[in-house]
């Protein structure tokens, strides 16, 4: 067994390692019923903004959150129903999203 250089010892004393469940990624239950595609969906989302015209500037008063309308499959485009996928699902995605 080598020895760890000063650089290798620093570098070991300033990162902390995680416990093991921090480490684990469990899979999402979110598979297409058509083609099994349980990796790339397309989202589509639709957000709203409230504009002010003032003279020649257009001027952001209001933005809300984006809403997810429609998931589809990015293999074969068969759509999914959002409001039947696992809470945990719908909430990781509305969360990554940044959606309502």
């Amino acid at each position: 067994m080598r020895k760890r250089t000063s650089k290798e010892r620093d570098y070991a004393d300033l990162h902390c390692v995680l416990p093991d469940p921090f480490h684990t990624i469990s899979p999402m239950p979110l598979t297409c019923p058509s083609c099994g595609n349980n990796h790339n969906f397309l989202v589509k989302t639709l957000q709203m903004h409230v504009v002010r015209l003032d003279d020649a500037r257009v001027e952001v008063n209001d933005e809300g959150r984006p809403a997810v309308i429609e998931v589809l499959c990015d293999e074969c485009e068969t759509a999914l129903k959002f409001e039947d996928f696992d809470d945990a699902v719908r909430k990781e995605m509305l969360l990554t999203l940044g959606a309502r």
